[in-house]
């Protein structure tokens, strides 16, 4: 009975590790695809403000 038992705990113990797995890469690919999206709008939001600034100082030089 105690064989039963523990095979019984090991396999539980690989269902959840299995599961555990798949949520875990799930969860790093979901932030990196949200990190991708947040990027292009931190480096559109950089380069207009860059062409401001540029702007600015044409403007003062004149």
């Amino acid at each position: 009975m105690a064989s039963n038992s523990s095979l019984f705990m090991r396999i539980l113990r690989a269902i959840i590790h299995r599961v555990w797995t798949v949520l875990f890469f799930l969860s790093v690919l979901s932030v990196l695809s949200l990190a991708n999206h947040w990027w292009d709008v931190i480096a559109s939001g950089y380069h207009v403000l860059q062409s401001w600034i540029l702007a600015g100082i044409d403007l003062i030089r004149g």
